[in-house]
């Protein structure tokens, strides 16, 4: 899990199963889309760069501002950037449908954690735009179109049948509970 799901899970002291399923789906979204594999790559390029940027000054006598490397570094190299987010999002709903999770239930949890960003700057539209994640109100509107929420809710009903038969067939062999 990444170092951004552990901290959310901590912040709302979440038993719910929803909440832990959306969460996890997005992070698991993130390795099944090799995102970490494509900022690595990013990483060499960038570091590649920069060696470049810095040979090159070397002798103008001006450096590189730290404030303008770091900043430049933070936009190009954030670890999962808004398009990958919103790639893990579309697959963790997949994934959480397939495990027998409800998705419908995915906008809504991006949709609380968006009631809960607790800046209040004068200036958010700034804020959203050097964001390294999509608002909350971004990601309810990708995961609920409807060619989305249809896909993803045709699994879901595919998950819910095969785990009723599961549970009959178990039940037919005299056990209360699969597993047992």
């Amino acid at each position: 899990m990444s170092n951004i799901s552990l901290p959310v899970l901590a912040y709302y002291r979440t038993t719910d199963v929803l909440i832990i399923a959306t969460v996890i789906g997005h992070e698991v979204g993130h390795v099944v889309a090799r995102h970490y594999a494509e900022q690595f790559t990013k990483w060499l390029w960038f570091t590649i760069g920069m060696m470049i940027i810095l040979a090159g000054s070397a002798g103008s006598g001006i450096p590189p501002s730290p404030q303008g490397t770091e900043k430049l570094a933070e936009l190009i190299l954030n670890p999962c950037s808004r398009s990958n987010d919103k790639e893990a999002d579309y697959i963790g709903l997949l994934l959480m449908a397939s495990a027998a999770y409800d998705p419908r239930e995915a906008p809504k949890v991006y949709e609380m954690l968006d009631d809960d960003d607790s800046s209040d700057s004068n200036f958010k539209f700034i804020d959203d735009l050097f964001s390294t994640h999509p608002s909350g109100k971004t990601r309810v509107a990708a995961l609920s179109k409807p060619k989305v929420m249809e896909e993803a809710m045709t699994i879901f009903s595919k998950a819910i049948e095969a785990t009723r038969r599961e549970e009959e067939e178990c039940i037919e062999r005299g056990f209360d509970v699969c597993g047992s």
